[in-house]
């Protein structure tokens, strides 16, 4: 993102709808913002009927909403609607489960225009953001992109939620027992003797259309066709041997089913689903839907810290995307560089590795040197500042919690992925000088060198002050530590930002309006 007015870019993973205006006096803009803002359900059932009432204008977010805005949403909303539709297959259908409808219709306006750029301006239009921001994907393309993470253990993980937040174990199920017993034939069904057509005795309750087909075929129905039943059914025992016996509390043990298992069906949905190249990487074609971004689970830590990130095609291949060319010309024009509040290793650093990021913000090296003062201030790259605003808490990528990251990790981080660019670049000449050892005649000390580096990346550290808020100690343990001292030898200053408490009292955040006086004044420098 940057701005016009301010000469400012910002890297960030925060959601476009955040840029919506929210006047207290304006119904439209306020209902809008909600409407973009809004996630679906987590249960997937009650997620499709609330999204049809949404498309169909039955919901009560469109109260506010003037008709002219709300029939150009609905027909892009609409669009994407029908692409799901057209793609659907009994063994693999969308799940609509906590999707956020700003996503949705930036979706659907790529399907539309074919454009994802055209899609951000559209709803730029709609929601009046101000002309002064430019919101500018990093990657313009219609195509998916992956990631990869390199531990330090020589742990390869693919994918970017594989790498941030994995599906909770409860999101494809490979124990879960839907049973289903041997066809048998109750009198109820034919006449009293026990011979027809076939009836099933399990957890899964037949759909009507799946009855009906049953009984018409006398074969088992599809197993996509039934669902789960929280109710307690009677079991009607029929074998020849016995006396026909109903209990609602018998316990039967089912023969084994034709059918797969959920576990097994996720794996063959993966084998045929036709929206993924033949041959790609399994974990790139399973549903992201149901993952968890909790870090309280010791089991869903990483073994070992991530050391690079990198671009993968569908075969798992390393690959070099170059940037769109307009964050190239952007970056070539601003006053400060702002690396905002997100995942590190799954949103900045995606966007610093690509083609062409890395020289724009380190410009050309002669010109990073010349424009050092004797006492290394930072000021690299002209008078352009590189801000980092540390994330107030460690997360799983920034793990795991035996050795997290600190602060300086953080800054060494960003350059390393800057760097990591550079070299992607096939016109890129390596300069050994840069990484000479100190010599017996006094020359530059591993630190001085190491700070040279890192200033061409970042020249700022906005930081946490999460000591005490409001009289409490608010800090958790779990905010990255901060080393002033030797961020300052390394020639990067530090800013402090005083925070807030959160609801729930359990940390801090940052307060906007500290955060943005910070800014201010590093850009004022």
């Amino acid at each position: 993102m940057s701005d016009k007015k301010t000469g400012i870019t910002v890297f960030s993973g925060g959601r476009l709808v955040r840029l919506i205006p929210n006047p207290s006096n304006d119904q439209e803009k306020a209902a809008l913002k909600a409407l973009f803002e809004y996630r679906l359900p987590g249960d997937p059932s009650k997620a499709r009927i609330e999204w049809l009432d949404i498309v169909e204008a039955r919901h009560l977010l469109w109260a506010y909403i003037s008709s002219p805005k709300r029939e150009l949403i609905r027909s892009i909303l609409n669009t994407l609607n029908l692409e799901i539709v057209k793609r659907a297959r009994p063994t693999s259908t969308f799940n609509f489960a906590e999707a956020s409808i700003g996503n949705m219709f930036l979706t659907g306006a790529r399907i539309f225009s074919g454009s994802f750029e055209s899609a951000i301006y559209l709803l730029s239009m709609i929601c009046s953001i101000p002309p002064n921001v430019n919101v500018l994907p990093a990657i313009n393309s219609n195509f998916t992109h992956h990631i990869s993470a390199g531990l330090e253990d020589g742990t390869t993980i693919a994918g970017q939620v594989a790498i941030s937040h994995p599906s909770a174990p409860t999101a494809l199920p490979d124990d879960v027992k839907i049973s289903l017993a041997t066809p048998s034939f109750p009198p109820l069904l034919h006449g009293g003797h026990g011979h027809g057509a076939p009836s099933f005795s399990s957890a899964a309750t037949l759909h009507p259309a799946a009855m009906a087909m049953a009984i018409h075929n006398g074969h088992p129905p599809p197993q996509h066709l039934t669902v789960r039943s929280s109710i307690t059914t009677s079991t009607v025992s029929t074998a020849p041997s016995s006396v026909p016996t109903t209990s609602s509390s018998v316990a039967t043990t089912p023969t084994k089913s034709s059918f797969p298992r959920p576990g097994i069906r996720a794996r063959s949905q993966t084998e045929t689903e036709d929206a993924s190249l033949p041959g790609s990487l399994p974990s790139l074609r399973t549903q992201n839907i149901s993952f968890s971004k909790s870090d309280s689970d010791e089991a869903d830590q990483l073994s070992a810290r991530i050391e690079r990130v990198w671009y993968i095609n569908p075969y798992g291949h390393e690959i070099w995307p170059n940037a769109n060319p307009k964050v190239i010309d952007a970056l070539a024009v601003t006053k400060m560089v702002v690396y905002s509040i997100g995942s590190l290793w799954t949103s900045i650093v995606p966007s610093l590795v690509l083609r062409g990021v890395g020289e724009a913000i380190a410009g050309d090296v002669d010109a990073d040197i010349e424009g050092e003062d004797q006492e290394g201030d930072g000021e690299v790259n002209g008078k352009v500042k590189k801000v980092l605003v540390l994330n107030a808490t460690i997360d799983r990528e920034t793990g795991p919690k035996s050795k997290p990251m600190t602060a300086t990790d953080f800054v060494r981080a960003v350059a390393k992925a800057g760097e990591q660019s550079r070299r992607s670049d096939p016109h890129y000449h390596y300069r050994a000088e840069e990484n000479e050892s100190t010599d017996a005649d006094g020359g530059d000390s591993e630190e001085e060198r190491e700070g040279r580096l890192l200033r061409k990346y970042v020249t700022h550290l906005v930081y946490l002050d999460g000591q005490e808020v409001g009289g409490r100690l608010a800090r958790t343990g779990t905010a990255p530590k901060v080393d002033v001292k030797e961020l300052e030898r390394l020639g990067i200053r530090c800013v402090r930002v005083e925070g807030r408490m959160q609801e729930d009292g359990k940390g801090v955040r940052y307060d906007e309006g500290g955060l943005g006086d910070a800014l201010e004044g590093i850009i004022d420098e």
